[in-house]
């Protein structure tokens, strides 16, 4: 059997070698040139005589539609299959138009390319045909080289009198913690101990405001750093305590009290953790109860992920048992590749809301450029809203952090270009700011 011949059209780099990389898992094909737009494509189609080839649609000079019947008057022995970011239902009439044989959606070549290639072939040669070879699927996409960031920003924050700017108080966040209902269960990723600290004292203050009970569990480096910051949002830290509104345990004391073997035993976890709230509802007089904490993110800090992640499913049955609102804080880069791979999945198991960065709408803009850079700006938007539309969100979260995690479980290694990209840009508007 002979080889199989492909030619690979597309303006994008990224798209190519992805491309490449998912056309490897067939040793009998092979990729016999490239192009990067509908002119250089008829050039090589007519010199290298491919059997298949794969065009894109949106490109320079002329697109893949024109240059496709043009391919298929000239070069009538090549194949092409059609792929797009457009909507499949366009895409296929775009195929037909052109006279291609098929059509494939960029957001699902990791599924569909090699069987549709395979169906092609197969109808117009069974000989051709390769046998399906079993495995792990293949990347989609290569990495980019990220190039540093010239974007500016306006300033994220100021502090004056003690109190938060304008600017953070609107921050979507905000308002998550102000109306922290009972049996929400909010995480934060941090870096910045003042991003930690106006977080929690936000949860903290709204909750005294609001006539609720509150319980903070620091470490004690924590709570130096929290006292001072409650007090300047106007809490009197002594009276609250004193009333029974604010209950505060040290984190490194309480840990022990409850692990076992390296892990948090439930039922003396969630027995120390009903008397202290309890205590907190003096009776009827906090009816609503707030808890905040940092004993899973001491674990995890640990690297004892299996029991962090494990007490945050006891905190997780505590605040529908006991009908709290819990909110935890973790030491969490949210631009690592891990952390989106391996740990927000997991959180959102037992969390519903996520709180991924300070300045949200920093982040939307990071993340639009980002993928700009990675498939083009005319790809981006289409690609954009497929991903959404398609992705369920395992928590509550702001819609850039969504499209991260959806491009990640569809297109990975598109997910980690745009991801670096995304941290250079974030953190490059702040330290413009």
């Amino acid at each position: 059997m002979r080889c199989l011949r492909i030619l690979i059209v597309d303006d994008h780099e990224v798209v190519r070698r992805g491309v490449r990389s998912l056309l490897s898992a067939r040793a009998e094909w092979s990729v016999c040139g490239e192009a990067e737009d509908g002119l250089e494509a008829i050039e090589k189609a007519k010199r290298l005589q491919p059997d298949i080839v794969l065009m894109d649609i949106t490109m320079p000079r002329m697109d893949g539609v024109q240059a496709t019947k043009v391919i298929r008057q000239e070069v009538p022995e090549a194949e092409v299959i059609l792929i797009s970011q457009n909507d499949p239902s366009v895409g296929r009439t775009q195929a037909a138009d052109a006279d291609a044989r098929d059509f494939v959606a960029k957001i699902d070549l990791s599924r569909d390319l090699l069987s549709t290639i395979e169906r092609v072939v197969g109808q117009r040669n069974p000989n051709m045909m390769s046998n399906r070879r079993g495995g792990e699927r293949v990347a989609l996409f290569d990495v980019l080289p990220a190039s540093p960031s010239t974007s500016e920003e306006p300033a994220l924050e100021q502090k004056i009198g003690g109190r938060m700017s304008q600017d953070i108080q609107n921050e979507p966040w905000c308002g998550l913690l102000d109306a922290a209902a009972p049996r929400d269960h909010i995480v934060q990723l941090y870096q910045d101990e003042k991003f930690l600290s106006r977080a929690v004292c936000r949860f903290a203050v709204s909750a005294i405001n609001h006539g609720e009970g509150v319980i903070l569990v620091p470490t004690s480096a924590h709570w130096n750093a929290l006292r001072p910051r409650l007090e300047a949002e106007g809490v009197d830290v002594q009276t609250a305590q004193s009333c029974g509104q604010l209950t505060v345990v040290d984190a490194d004391k309480l840990l022990p009290e409850f692990m076992r073997n390296a892990m948090p035993d439930a039922p003396l976890f969630l027995g120390l953790a009903g008397e202290t709230i309890a205590q907190a509802r003096g009776g009827a007089r906090f009816t609503k109860v707030r808890w905040w904490g940092e004993m899973v993110n001491v674990l995890w800090e640990r690297g004892d992920v299996a029991a962090s992640m494990g007490l945050e499913d006891l905190f997780h049955k505590l605040a529908h048992d006991r009908d709290i609102a819990i909110f935890c804080s973790f030491l969490m880069d949210n631009f690592d590749g891990d952390v989106h791979a391996r740990m927000l999945p997991r959180l959102g198991q037992n969390h519903s809301h996520l709180i991924p960065v300070e300045d949200y709408a920093r982040l939307e803009r990071a993340v639009a450029a980002a993928l700009r850079e990675a498939v083009g700006p005319a790809d981006a938007g289409v690609l954009e809203q497929q991903l959404l539309t398609h992705y369920a969100a395992p928590l509550h979260m702001p819609r850039s952090q969504a499209m991260l995690l959806a491009l990640r479980e569809t297109l990975p290694l598109v997910a980690d270009t745009v991801l670096q990209r995304s941290r250079n840009l974030y953190g490059g508007a702040a330290q413009s700011a």
